[in-house]
């Protein structure tokens, strides 16, 4: 087996940074209400709307130009978010991500809270992805560049690692 199979194979086994969760029996609360599910979301636009707010596309378009002149960066965000396991009450949890990059070929982030404890590194060959909690971890070569790195680990494994669009030289087109 080739060394791009098996790190697309082991990448996708632990799912590199993205979305982590406890076994539902270790973090249910002791007293379980049942919720009403959320409102339908209606899927029909009329023709002439527009997703998203024009003064906003223009925002992240000033966002994306300053974030391209950078040679480095590095950011914090904390995340909360609920799961709702079929059988149990919904729980919110909450995680804290770290990342830092340097342009045009080093990377490194983690991630940890209630959900997951994992970590990544990427050094201009080589991108690494370490799941704490269940003692694994997956390596392979990829490309020299920050974002073709990030291309090429989303299409082997189909893993997207959270703020990614936030690290492309151009996050109008990630």
């Amino acid at each position: 087996m080739s060394t791009t199979r098996c790190f697309a194979v082991a990448l996708l086994a632990i799912a590199a940074f993205g979305c982590g969760r406890k076994d539902a029996a270790s973090t249910s609360t002791t007293n379980p209400v049942a919720e009403a599910p959320p409102p339908p979301v209606e899927t029909d636009l009329p023709p002439d709307a527009r997703l998203i707010d024009s003064r906003a596309d223009e925002l992240v378009h000033q966002m994306s130009d300053r974030l391209a002149k950078v040679s480095a960066l590095a950011l914090e965000a904390e995340e909360v978010f609920d799961e709702v396991p079929e059988q149990s009450p919904r729980q919110q949890l909450t995680s804290t991500r770290h990342v830092a990059m340097r342009r045009p070929d080093r990377l490194a982030g983690d991630a940890s809270g209630d959900a997951l404890n994992r970590s990544f590194y990427y050094d201009g060959h080589t991108f690494s992805a370490i799941d704490n909690e269940q003692n694994v971890w997956a390596s392979g070569t990829v490309p020299a560049t920050v974002d073709e790195a990030l291309d090429t680990v989303m299409d082997q494994t189909g893993t997207v690692l959270p703020l990614a669009d936030f690290l492309y030289a151009d996050v109008t087109t990630a």
